[in-house]
């Protein structure tokens, strides 16, 4: 509803933004575009397409880490941009705080269809990030990419895991498992 509100203030025909929920995606993204510019856009991207592509609910400091790697560490901006897509965004309280996802599925098929090169990127990046380095249980950005790891590679990049993960990997994630198993 938020996002529909947000996109009637550039687009006046309530049901032509009603009935052509894509073209109201591209309204409303190409109006971020235009506020924020290239750069700034692309960064905004990368949050998207993380909360978009991601298998659980991230909590504010999660999401910073998991952007943090692409050079994004200005927390007031990285803030800024949560506040220009939060007709996207739901946000929920839960004890770890608060926990952000993608509002609707739509939102969510719409993102993973148009930015299927950027999800693959990042994907490619985790693979080459944890390559020589092991999974640290005690870091949120490490355990979460440990778990879910095989699924981004099965789900976005290929159904063959053995053609981007290898033995190494296999060795971290039981290492990780292990590490998960002693805490609990």
């Amino acid at each position: 509803a938020r996002l529909y509100i947000d996109v009637l203030k550039v687009n006046n025909n309530i049901q032509d933004c009603l009935s052509k929920e894509k073209e109201m995606l591209n309204i409303y993204f190409s109006e971020i575009r235009n506020i924020y510019g290239e750069k700034f856009y692309g960064e905004i991207i990368n949050i998207i397409v993380i909360l978009a592509t991601s298998f659980q609910k991230l909590t504010i400091s999660e999401l910073i880490q998991m952007c943090n790697a692409n050079g994004n560490n200005n927390l007031m901006r990285f803030l800024a941009y949560i506040n220009s897509i939060n007709a996207l965004v739901d946000i929920e309280k839960s004890q770890e705080g608060k926990k952000l996802s993608i509002s609707h599925a739509y939102i969510k098929k719409y993102i993973i269809e148009t930015h299927t090169e950027i999800i693959q990127k990042e994907i490619l990046r985790w693979i080459d990030e944890y390559q020589n380095t092991s999974f640290d249980y005690s870091d949120p950005k490490d355990k979460y990419i440990g778990l879910y790891l095989v699924k981004y590679v099965e789900q976005y990049l290929d159904n063959d895991i053995k053609k981007h993960l290898d033995s190494r990997f296999v060795r971290k994630f039981l290492e990780l498992a292990n590490d998960i198993y002693k805490m609990h």
